[in-house]
C-alpha cells in the first residue's frame, strides 16, 4: 500500500513537472515572440547590416588561408601525374598518333583519381601546405599582400620602439649639414621626427599616419588577448575591420533613400564588389580602405544633417561631417574631390532652390528669407566651417585653402618637362595609366550593373515624394561623384576605385524604389497576390546578385601576397649578416620592403618616387661601364643627390651639371676636383666632393625577376637626356619662328635640325622624345645544342623565330631563312667577360643575350640598349667578368623569380665566372634531397620504425624513387629533390645535418618538428 502511494505520489510530481516545463516553454515562446513583435524593425534592421558586414569579412579573409594554393596544388600534383602517364605511352607506344596518346591518357588519368584519390589528395594537400607556408612567417601569418602596407607597418614598429614614426628627432641629428641641403625647408632646430633610413644616406621628413595610428590601435587592443600578437597580424586586419564598417553608412543611405531593400542592396554590393576587394582585402593594409569609408561616412552624416527639424541636430551631424571630413584628410591625400563634390552639390542645390523660386514670380529677398533655405544654408555652412577646421587640425589649414585647386593639381599629375627637367615617375606607375570606359564598366560589373546605378541617380528626382530635399541632394551628389571619378579615371586606373561608393548607393537606390513601385503596381496590374509579388522580386534580386558574389569569389582566391620567403629571408640575411649604417640600392617599388624587414637604409622607396634617385639609380643599372656604375652608388651612398644639389647651386644649368657629375664619378677624388675647378669655386668643389668621393658605407645592390618586366621603366630614367628636356620645356609653348630660332641660339643647332627638332617636340609627348624606353622583349628560354649549332627559339611579338649560332664563330641568323636574316648583335660571354658582336644591315632590330648554363644554353632578347647592362650582366650572366661585384645571397620564389643580391666592392678586387659550377658561386649554399614520415598522424617510434625500414630498401640509384613513392613531404613529386638552399632557410636539426654531408652521402634518420628524414646531399 505505502509502495502503491509512493509510486503514483511519484507520477503526479513527474506530471506536474513537465507540466511546468511546457507552461515555462510557453511562456519563453510568448516572451519571444512579444519581444520580436516589438523590436522587429531593429531585429529587421540589424540583421540587414549583418549580412553584408559578414559578407565583407569572409571575401576579406580569404588571404588569410590562400585558397589559391589548394588550386596550384592540385594543378602541380595533376599535372606530374599525367606527365608520367604520358611518359609510360610513350615507352610503349612510340609511334602511336597524339590524338590516340591523349585520349589514353586521359583514360589512364581517370583510372588514377579513381583508385588512388586518397594518395592523391594527400599530395595534393601537403603541397598546398607547401605553398601556403612559402608565403607565410614563421608563426603561419600570412605576409601584407602588397608593398605600400609595409610602410606603414614600419611606422608603426618604429613607433613601438622609438615612439614616432622616426627613427630618430631632427634637433637629435649632430650634424644635419646633410639634410639641411637634401631638404632645405626643415629648421632642424626643432623636434620633428625624421626618418634616417629612407632617402639614404641623409633621411627625410616623416610623421605618423591615419593608416599607422589606426593600425598600433588595433595592435595594442589585440595585444592585450595575445602577448605574441605581432604588428604585421595585427596590420593584415585593417582593411577587414575598415571595410567593415564602411557597410553601414552605405546601407543607412541607401535606406534613407530606397527603404531596406535600397539599404541591404547598396550594402550588399559594397561589401562584394569585386574591383574593390582587389585592393581591401586582408593585408592591402594601404589607404584604399579610408577611400570608400570616410566619403560614405561624410555623405550620409550630411544628409542626416538636413533632414533634422532641429537646428541643434543639423548643426552636430553637419559638424561631424566635418569632423569625417578632416579625418579622411589626414587619412588620404586625395580627399578633397569628395569635399569638392560636397561643395559642388551644394551649390547646384541652391541654384536649383532659387531658380524653382523664380519660376513663381519671387523675388530674391523673399527666397532669403524661406525658411528651408536658411536651415539648407545653416547646414552647409557648418560644414564647410567644421571641415576648415577638422582640416586644419588634423593637417593644416593650407591644405584646407588648396582644396579647390585639388583638380588642376590631378590635371598636372603626370605632365613631363613643365616645372622641372627631372623626370616625372609618375608616368610609369600602372595605376595612373588611362582607364578605359570598359574598364570602368567592368569595375561595376559590367554596363547593366552601371546603368542600374545610373538609374538610381535619376529616379529620386522623379518618385520620392517625401524628404525632396536630400533625394535631389543626393542625386546631384552621386551624379557629381560619377562624372567627376569616370574623369579621374583617365588620368589613373587606381581612381575607378573610388567610383565605388557612388555606384553601390545608387544601385541599392535604383532597385529599392523599383522594388517599391512593383510592389504597389504589380498586384493592381497583374493580380497578383501582394506575398507572391514580393516572393518573385526577392528572387529576381537573389539573381542579381549571384554574378557579383562569383567575381567575389574569384577575385578573392586569387589574392596572394607579393611577399614571400625567398624575399623575406634575403633581407633577414641582409639585417643580421650586415653593418647597420649599409644602404640598399635597386629599383624602388620593394623599398618598403627593404627598410622594413632588412632594416637598412635604401636610396628611394614607394613613398620616395624620387625623380632625382629614378635617373641615377636607372643609369647605374643601364650603364655598360662598371666603373660608370660604381661611381654613381658612391655617390649616392655618399650624399643621395646633395653633390648635383651643391653643383647646380653654383651653375644654375641643370644639363650642364649632369654631363659634369657623369664625367667625374669615374675619376678619382684628385682628379675629380680638378675637373671640377674648371667650372666652379675650390670650396664648392670640396663640398661636391663630400657628397660623391666620399669613403662610401656597404652597399647591398639587388637585381631581381620583377626588375625584367619594369626594365622599360628604369632604363628610360636611366638613358633621360637632360638637353633635350631643356629644349621641349624652352620651345613647347612657342610658335615655329622663335622655337627654331631658340634651337639654334641656345642648342647650337642647325636650321634644318631646329626644324626637325621643333616639330618632333609639337608632335610628340615629352617622356616619349627626351628619353627611350628600353625593354627585354622575350623571357629567358633554353636553347638546344646539335651538329649545326646553338638553335635558340625566341617568342619576338608572339611569334617563334629560330635563331642558329654558331659557338666558335658566334654568326647569328634566323634559323631555316631563305635570306641571312641578322639580330642587331649577339652578346655571349667568354673566359674573361661579356662580349658583344653587332651585324650590318640587322634585320631584326634587337640583341640576343647567349647565356652559358649548366646543361647547355639559354638565351634572352632585349633591345640594343640593355645588351651590355650592369643589369644584364648581373641577372642573368651572374656578374660573370665584373670585378666590383660579389654575390652575397641567391634566392629562387615560391612562383619563380629570381633574387640576386650582390655586395658592392669599392675595391673591385672581384673575380666572378660563370662557367663555375653553381656550388662554387655560393660556397654557404647546398643542394639536398628527402624522405619525410611524419609524425602528425603517428607516434615518433612508429615513423622511426618506417623510415627505417624505407633506409634499408636503398640502393645507389634509387633515392628519388623511392623518394617519390614514400615521402609524405611536398618534395616527394619532385623525387624529394628540394634545390639548393642556404643556411637560416631549414630548421635547425635539418640544417645542421644537411651541411654535414659529403656530396653524395645519406645521413641516418634526422628527427624534425615534422617527423623522421633520411636525407642525401646532390651537390
Amino acid at each position: 500500500m505505502t509502495d502503491k502511494h509512493t509510486h503514483n505520489k511519484q507520477i503526479h510530481k513527474e506530471q506536474s513537472s513537465h507540466k511546468d516545463k511546457e507552461d515555462s516553454v510557453n511562456i519563453d515562446l510568448t516572451n519571444v515572440k512579444e519581444f520580436y513583435k516589438k523590436n522587429s524593425k531593429t531585429i529587421l534592421t540589424v540583421t540587414l547590416i549583418l549580412i553584408p558586414i559578414i559578407l565583407s569579412i569572409f571575401f576579406r579573409a580569404y588571404p588569410a588561408y590562400l585558397p589559391a594554393t589548394d588550386e596550384w596544388a592540385e594543378d602541380s600534383v595533376y599535372s606530374n601525374i599525367q606527365s608520367n602517364i604520358l611518359s609510360q605511352i610513350n615507352q610503349q607506344y612510340p609511334n602511336l598518333p597524339n590524338t590516340n596518346k591523349n585520349k589514353l591518357v586521359d583514360e589512364e588519368f581517370n583510372k588514377a583519381l579513381k583508385n588512388n584519390k586518397d594518395e592523391i589528395d594527400k599530395q595534393v594537400t601537403e603541397l598546398s601546405s607547401y605553398f601556403k607556408s612559402r608565403m607565410q612567417d614563421d608563426s603561419g601569418q600570412t605576409y601584407l599582400l602588397a608593398i605600400d602596407p609595409y610602410f606603414y607597418l614600419r611606422h608603426v614598429n618604429n613607433y613601438l620602439e622609438y615612439g614616432h614614426a622616426g627613427t630618430v628627432y631632427t634637433n637629435e641629428i649632430e650634424d644635419s649639414s646633410a639634410q639641411e641641403i637634401r631638404s632645405a625647408n626643415v629648421d632642424f632646430s626643432k623636434k620633428a621626427s625624421w626618418d634616417g633610413q629612407r632617402l639614404a644616406p641623409v633621411g627625410t621628413p616623416t610623421s605618423m599616419s591615419f593608416n599607422a595610428y589606426f593600425g598600433l590601435m588595433v595592435h595594442k587592443f589585440l595585444s592585450l588577448f595575445n602577448k605574441d600578437q605581432s604588428p604585421m597580424a595585427s596590420m593584415f586586419l585593417i582593411p577587414i575591420i575598415i571595410c567593415s564598417l564602411a557597410v553601414i553608412p552605405a546601407f543607412l543611405i541607401g535606406r534613407k533613400l530606397a527603404g531596406n531593400i535600397g539599404g541591404f542592396l547598396s550594402a550588399t554590393m559594397l561589401a562584394i564588389n569585386a574591383n574593390l576587394l582587389g585592393r581591401t582585402a586582408g593585408g592591402f593594409s594601404d589607404t584604399d580602405s579610408y577611400n570608400i569609408l570616410f566619403p560614405l561616412l561624410i555623405a550620409w552624416l550630411f544628409i542626416e544633417s538636413l533632414i533634422q527639424k532641429s537646428i541643434k541636430k543639423r548643426i552636430i551631424f553637419a559638424s561631424l561631417a566635418g569632423l569625417a571630413t578632416g579625418l579622411f584628410a589626414f587619412a588620404w591625400v586625395g580627399w578633397w574631390y569628395f569635399f569638392d563634390f560636397i561643395i559642388g552639390s551644394i551649390v547646384i542645390y541652391l541654384a536649383y532652390l532659387i531658380i524653382k523660386d523664380l519660376t513663381k514670380n519671387k523675388k530674391i529677398k523673399e527666397i532669403l528669407k524661406e525658411k528651408s533655405l536658411i536651415n539648407y544654408l545653416k547646414s552647409a555652412v557648418t560644414y564647410v566651417l567644421s571641415t576648415g577646421v577638422f582640416v586644419s587640425l588634423f593637417s593644416s589649414f593650407k591644405i584646407f585653402i588648396k582644396a579647390p585647386i585639388g583638380p588642376l593639381n590631378f590635371l598636372l599629375l603626370k605632365q613631363v618637362a613643365t616645372q622641372t627637367l627631372w623626370p616625372t615617375i609618375r608616368t610609369t606607375v600602372a595605376e595612373l595609366n588611362s582607364a578605359s570606359f570598359n574598364q570602368v564598366l567592368n569595375s561595376v560589373g559590367g554596363s547593366l550593373f552601371f546603368w542600374i546605378a545610373v538609374l538610381g541617380i535619376i529616379l529620386p528626382f522623379v518618385m520620392i515624394k517625401k524628404n525632396k530635399e536630400i533625394s535631389i541632394q543626393m542625386s546631384i551628389l552621386l551624379s557629381l561623384w560619377f562624372i567627376g571619378t569616370i574623369f579621374a579615371s583617365k588620368s589613373g586606373i587606381r581612381f575607378v576605385l573610388l567610383l565605388t561608393p557612388a555606384f553601390t548607393i545608387a544601385f541599392g537606390i535604383a532597385i529599392g524604389l523599383l522594388y517599391k513601385k512593383l510592389m504597389v503596381w504589380t498586384p493592381k496590374a497583374l493580380g497578383i497576390k501582394k506575398n507572391a509579388t514580393k516572393i518573385m522580386l526577392l528572387i529576381i534580386i537573389a539573381l542579381l546578385l549571384i554574378a557579383p558574389l562569383r567575381a567575389a569569389d574569384s577575385v578573392a582566391k586569387r589574392e596572394i601576397p607579393n611577399m614571400n620567403d625567398a624575399w623575406y629571408n634575403t633581407l633577414t640575411k641582409i639585417s643580421t649578416e650586415t653593418p647597420e649604417d649599409s644602404i640598399i640600392n635597386s629599383w624602388w617599388d620593394f623599398g618598403h620592403w627593404f627598410i622594413t624587414i632588412g632594416d637598412r637604409q635604401v636610396t628611394f622607396d614607394g613613398a620616395g618616387q624620387d625623380s632625382y634617385m629614378a635617373y641615377w639609380v636607372g643609369r647605374s643599372l643601364l650603364s655598360n661601364s662598371e666603373e660608370k656604375t660604381l661611381g654613381i652608388l658612391r655617390m649616392v651612398d655618399c650624399g643621395n643627390n646633395n653633390a648635383f644639389i651643391v653643383l647646380d647651386g653654383q651653375l644654375e644649368d641643370t644639363p650642364k651639371s649632369i654631363d659634369i657629375l657623369n664625367n667625374i664619378i669615374t675619376m678619382n677624388k684628385n682628379s675629380a676636383k680638378q675637373e671640377l675647378l674648371n667650372y666652379i669655386p675650390e670650396e664648392t668643389a670640396e663640398e661636391v666632393l663630400k657628397y660623391s668621393h666620399c669613403e662610401a658605407p656597404e652597399n647591398y645592390y639587388i637585381t631581381s625577376n620583377d626588375m625584367v618586366g619594369k626594365s622599360g621603366v628604369w632604363a628610360h630614367f636611366g638613358s633621360w637626356d637632360f638637353n633635350r628636356a631643356s629644349m621641349y620645356k624652352s620651345v613647347k609653348k612657342l610658335n615655329e619662328a622663335e622655337g627654331t630660332q631658340l634651337l639654334t641660339l641656345d642648342f647650337g643647332l642647325d636650321q634644318e635640325s631646329a626644324n626637325s627638332y621643333y616639330y618632333q617636340i609639337q608632335n610628340t609627348e615629352a617622356d616619349q622624345w627626351i628619353a627611350p624606353w628600353p625593354n627585354y622583349v622575350s623571357n629567358k628560354k633554353s636553347c638546344q645544342v646539335n651538329e649545326e649549332g646553338i638553335i635558340c627559339n625566341i617568342n619576338v611579338g608572339g611569334q617563334q623565330i629560330p635563331f642558329i649560332i654558331d659557338s666558335k664563330t658566334m654568326e647569328t641568323k634566323v634559323y631555316g631563312s631563305n635570306d641571312e636574316v641578322y639580330p642587331y648583335s649577339l652578346v655571349y660571354a667568354t673566359e674573361t667577360g661579356i662580349m658583344e658582336r653587332k651585324y650590318d644591315s640587322p634585320g631584326i632590330p634587337y640583341t640576343i643575350a647567349l647565356i652559358p648554363e649548366e646543361n647547355g644554353f639559354s638565351s634572352v632578347m632585349m633591345m640594343p640598349e640593355l645588351a651590355l647592362s650592369t643589369f644584364t650582366k648581373l641577372y642573368y650572366y651572374g656578374g660573370h667578368g665584373q670585378n666590383c661585384f660579389s654575390l652575397f645571397n641567391e634566392a629562387r620564389q615560391v612562383t619563380g623569380g629570381d633574387i640576386y643580391t650582390w655586395k658592392v666592392d669599392w675595391t673591385c678586387q672581384q673575380t666572378t665566372n660563370i662557367f663555375e659550377p653553381a656550388k662554387a658561386k655560393n660556397s654557404e649554399e647546398i643542394r639536398a634531397s628527402h624522405i619525410l614520415i611524419k609524425t602528425d598522424t603517428r607516434t615518433s617510434e612508429e615513423a622511426l620504425a618506417e623510415i627505417t625500414n624505407i633506409q634499408n630498401m636503398l640502393t645507389d640509384d634509387n633515392f628519388g624513387a623511392l623518394a617519390q613513392e614514400y615521402s609524405e613531404g611536398p618534395s616527394s613529386a619532385a623525387q624529394g629533390d628540394l634545390g639548393y638552399f642556404g643556411k637560416g632557410l631549414m630548421v635547425k636539426e635539418f640544417e645542421d645535418s644537411a651541411f654535414e654531408l659529403e656530396v653524395g652521402e645519406i645521413l641516418e634518420p634526422v628527427e624534425t618538428q615534422f617527423g623522421w628524414h633520411l636525407i642525401q646531399r646532390v651537390e
